[in-house]
């Protein structure tokens, strides 16, 4: 279902809601997704421009997902600095 609504921050985004996105590959612009089921499966990451997400899940599925529980083995074992520096992030970008 897609509609199109303004935004007078961002000018015109095409409306999606309730739909699942797979997003390796994808080149996404100019959409508000609303209650939609986002998977990524360790593909190229999409191209997001001008995409507002709201209440929607994002899956991590495959290959995505064998590198999020590997990242959660190395957190999990007091290493979580190791897993922000292999994000290229600090601390101080996630508080």
């Amino acid at each position: 279902m897609a509609d199109s609504n303004t935004n007078s921050d961002a000018g015109t985004r095409t409306r999606i809601e309730g739909q699942t996105l797979h997003l390796d590959y994808a080149t996404l612009r100019n959409l508000n997704v609303v209650q939609s089921t986002l998977v990524f499966s360790g593909g190229r990451p999409p191209v997001l421009e001008n995409v507002l997400f709201d209440r929607c899940t994002f899956v991590l599925d495959g290959a995505a997902m064998n590198t999020q529980h590997f990242l959660q083995m190395i957190a999990h074992s007091g290493s979580q600095e190791l897993v922000l520096d292999l994000l290229g992030m600090k601390v101080a970008d996630i508080s």
